[in-house]
């Protein structure tokens, strides 16, 4: 009797999938290779069906990652721009202390010259046979005091060349640590609360081009344009938002109508200032 249905279970097992992977009978002889691509596939439950309820924790990690990876990179580049600016003034302090030596070579030089110099000379009152010896200590005590003022100016500059250096060194760690602990949005806001208040803005440092920013003023005073000087070394926070909010990183810094103008290019600059 069994074998008069046996094509009729054949024809179900060939024509009519199982639904059921574990429990149907007509699956007992499915090979191990056809087992193994019905758990992989979509339609019978496999891995991919059997994630199918974490895109959302893996769109948050990804995210999460992602984030991470940004704070990585933007710390990274401020580890290089610090680096770089270390390594410039290692260079300036090396072509300080090698004009320092020049100069030193140079004093000794001129010593030797000096030396040189003290001869023994004839007195205008000597006669033939007789010669009165005069030194030239005037002339030598002249030479020398003119060299010990320049040693001495050269001294200055080169101590407050390492004292600016010095300064320039700690404006670095404080606005790194500024960058640290607040969000760049924050800075830019409160330079927006200051640039409404006046139409030009001259930001200086006293560490940076003095003279430049005395000549920038004076231009301003002769066309008679009002502005407004700001001192960056007394709000660090300024300090960084302005440099941030221009793109440059060297003081004076000249704004005119919200805008950076580069004070180098003279013709530039005197058009801005006059036609504004």
């Amino acid at each position: 009797m069994l074998s008069l249905f046996q094509p009729t279970f054949e024809l179900l097992r060939t024509w009519c999938p199982c639904f059921s992977k574990t429990f149907c009978c007509c699956c007992k002889n499915v090979s191990s290779e056809e087992r193994t691509l019905l758990n992989n596939s979509d339609t019978y439950g496999g891995k991919e069906l059997q994630n199918f309820s974490k895109p959302a924790e893996d769109s948050e990690d990804s995210e999460e990652e992602a984030s991470r990876r940004r704070i990585a990179e933007h710390k990274k580049q401020l580890e290089e721009k610090r680096r770089l600016k270390m390594e410039k003034g290692y260079a300036e302090i090396a072509i300080m202390q090698r004009t320092r030596k020049e100069i030193e070579n140079d004093v000794r030089n001129q010593e030797q010259r000096l030396s040189q110099l003290v001869q023994p000379r004839r007195s205008e009152g000597a006669g033939n046979g007789d010669e009165i010896v005069e030194s030239s200590d005037d002339e030598e005590a002249q030479i020398h005091k003119e060299f010990q003022e320049k040693l001495k100016i050269q001294d200055e500059q080169y101590k407050k060349k390492l004292d600016d250096m010095r300064k320039r060194k700690l404006i670095r760690q404080e606005e790194h640590s500024i960058e640290m602990s607040t969000l760049k949005t924050e800075r830019l806001e409160k330079l927006d609360n200051l640039l409404k208040l006046h139409s030009i803005f001259l930001f200086s440092s006293s560490v940076e081009n003095e003279k430049e920013s005395e000549r920038v003023a004076e231009i301003l005073r002769c066309h008679n344009k009002p502005f407004k000087e700001v001192p960056v070394d007394d709000d660090p926070y300024i300090r960084l938002a302005i440099k941030e909010f221009t793109g440059r990183s060297d003081f004076p810094l000249l704004l005119v109508g919200g805008q950076w103008v580069d004070t180098s290019m003279e013709g530039e600059f005197l058009s801005r200032v006059v036609d504004f």
